[in-house]
């Protein structure tokens, strides 16, 4: 029963990470996108915007460049959690496996009545 919840825990841990691993990759080339059209605007501005104003558009680009450095930030974070996810999923199905394989061994061993 125990080895059963543990596959089961298993294969809906592992759907459940495919799923987000897929949302995931879909939000990166959609932000992708995004943010090609965003510093195609911003090049045009730069290019079309009266004299005076590089200040501001020298703002928006850092501000777009620090957008996107924290976007990184962010998706390579989730990939360690989903990692760490994972391995703590493991090294739990390890422990419960072995203390159930200990149980059934102590009762095994009990004295019959």
């Amino acid at each position: 029963m125990t080895e059963k919840m543990q596959t089961y825990s298993r294969q809906l841990f592992d759907v459940v990470s495919s799923t987000q691993a897929e949302f995931a990759r879909t939000a990166q080339a959609r932000c992708e996108a995004y943010g090609r059209q965003v510093q195609s605007v911003v090049e045009d501005v730069a290019k079309n915007a009266p004299a005076g104003s590089e200040a501001a558009v020298a703002a928006l680009d850092t501000a777009i460049k620090a957008a996107n450095a924290l976007y990184e930030t962010l998706q390579k974070t989730s990939e360690q959690v989903a990692e760490v996810a994972r391995s703590n999923l493991d090294m739990a199905a390890s422990v419960a496996s072995k203390s159930a394989g200990r149980t059934i061994e102590t009762i095994s061993q009990a004295p019959k009545r």
